[in-house]
């Protein structure tokens, strides 16, 4: 028995649902797509993205002069707003392109990895455990990047 996805879409007219496309996809050529969609071996550059807003263009200049440096960066946003696409980029055109790719999901609450504390009094030299400190500078002394 072969199996399916469906997608239905509604055809609203004068806020009354008239009409409705259901579009029917085969189940094992999906889930082949999304293997190699989320493939960790495959490789994103920023000619792979494409941005229409001013905004996003800006972060993906900034984001591309960025991946020049060795410098670490953190990616913040919202679910599905494509910081791991920006993260294998920015790592394609880094100068560690021949080195392994390895995606990190610091929004797991791993025990272990959670950073406790909350402050650092400016110029304390205290840091959270990913060694970040509130002057904008790591505690090493590094420079940390930021997107926005």
């Amino acid at each position: 028995m072969q199996r399916f996805l469906a997608d239905l879409t509604p055809i609203v007219d004068q806020q009354i649902v008239t009409w409705a496309v259901v579009s029917l996809y085969d189940y094992e050529n999906m889930k082949q797509l999304a293997f190699e969609f989320t493939n960790s071996n495959r490789k994103n550059t920023f000619a792979d993205i494409i941005c229409e807003t001013p905004v996003m263009k800006n972060i993906k200049s900034k984001a591309a002069h960025f991946a020049k440096s060795s410098s670490t960066i953190l990616k913040t946003g919202e679910s599905g707003t494509g910081k791991e696409m920006f993260a294998r980029a920015i790592h394609e055109a880094s100068p560690r392109a021949d080195q392994p790719f390895i995606s990190i999901n610091c929004g797991a609450k791993v025990g272990g990895l959670r950073c406790t504390k909350k402050r650092s009094p400016r110029g304390s030299g205290k840091s959270c455990c990913c060694g970040s400190s509130l002057t904008g500078h790591r505690v090493d002394g590094t420079e940390r990047a930021s997107l926005l």
